[in-house]
């Protein structure tokens, strides 16, 4: 299997239209082999962004990079499972480790430097009020 999102659609359903439940799972394969999934019956709210940035294309709440603002949304909300010895367990992954998840999934989407060094920024800056420790 090739790193990254190994599934190409995603079913979710939304009470109020920015808030999501996912129906389906989202499984991504890191580039060391980790497999992860956000599974059925997670939340979120897609990318955190203010919507001055909507704008500029790729931090849209909902849009080119969904995906991976789920596998972080996954990961700070403490719903991200990790495929450990023939099951599915959770991730229990730091701040940190979340958030350079995201910058590898970024990557591998192919989100430029400059971008990814804005979004980490702003998760350096604002992250922490929304981090759930395992």
């Amino acid at each position: 299997m090739k790193a990254g999102f190994q599934d190409k659609t995603l079913d979710t359903r939304s009470s109020n239209g920015r808030d999501d439940v996912l129906l389906t799972e989202l499984r991504f394969l890191d580039t060391d082999g980790t497999l992860y999934r956000v599974p059925p019956e997670a939340d979120t709210d897609g990318g955190s962004t203010p919507r001055i940035v909507w704008l500029i294309p790729g931090f849209e709440p909902t849009g080119q990079h969904w995906f991976d603002w789920i596998l972080h949304d996954g990961g700070y909300r403490g719903t991200l499972e990790v495929w450990r010895d023939g099951a599915w367990v959770p991730a229990c992954l730091s701040r940190l480790q979340c958030d350079r998840l995201l910058d590898r999934s970024l990557t591998i989407r192919g989100m430029g430097r400059f971008k990814r060094a804005a979004v980490y920024g702003v998760l350096q800056a604002e992250g922490g009020r929304y981090y759930q420790k395992p």
